[in-house]
C-alpha cells in the first residue's frame, strides 16, 4: 500500500516502536505518527485523518483533513464550542476512570468520618490523645449520600453506596 493511500493517525504520546509495529502490521492501511509536544501535534496534524490526544492543540489551522479526535481522558472540558460544532467526530475515554474515582470518593469519606489525617499527624508527632480528648468518630453505615451530577462517576458512586 502506498504512503499516499494510508490513513495518517497522529498520536500525542510517545509509543513504543514495538507497539507501533504491531498496530501497523494488524492495520496496514494506517500510518502512525507520534507527537510528543503540543507543537509537534500542531505540525503533524496536517494531512492527518485521526488525532489521539490528551491535549488539544491551540492552533488547529493545519487540521485540513481531520475527521476524528479521540481524547484519552474522560470529559469534554477542553473541547471548544467551535470544535464541538465542526464536522469532526469527537470521542473520549468516558468511563475509563469511573470506578477509581468513585472509590476515591469513599476514601475521602472514610478519611473525613474517621479523622484519619488528624490521627496520622498525631502519630507522626508521637502525640497520643487520652480517650476523653479524642473526637467522636462517625460511621458511614446507614448514612445517606447526596450525589451532585449523575454521569458515569456519579453512577459508580451510587452503585458502591
Amino acid at each position: 500500500m502506498s504512503d499516499e493511500s494510508k490513513i495518517k493517525v497522529v498520536i500525542e504520546k510517545d509509543l513504543d516502536d514495538r507497539l507501533i509495529r504491531l498496530i501497523t502490521e494488524r492495520f496496514p492501511g494506517i500510518d502512525i505518527v507520534t507527537a510528543r509536544t503540543k507543537e509537534d501535534v500542531e505540525f503533524e496534524i496536517k494531512g492527518a485523518k485521526v488525532l489521539l490526544t490528551g491535549v488539544l492543540p491551540s492552533d488547529m489551522s493545519n487540521a485540513d483533513q481531520l475527521e476524528w479526535i479521540q481524547f484519552i481522558w474522560e470529559g469534554v472540558d477542553s473541547m471548544t464550542t467551535e470544535l464541538k460544532q465542526s464536522n469532526i467526530l469527537l470521542t473520549n475515554a468516558g468511563g475509563i476512570h469511573s470506578i477509581h474515582l468513585a472509590e476515591h470518593v469513599f476514601c475521602y469519606l472514610l478519611n473525613l468520618s474517621r479523622k484519619s489525617v488528624m490521627y496520622f499527624e498525631y502519630r507522626k508527632r508521637r502525640k497520643w490523645l487520652h480517650w476523653k480528648q479524642q473526637p467522636l468518630l462517625d460511621k458511614l453505615s446507614g448514612k445517606r449520600i447526596g450525589i451532585l451530577g449523575y454521569g458515569r462517576v456519579g453512577r459508580a458512586v451510587a452503585r458502591i453506596a
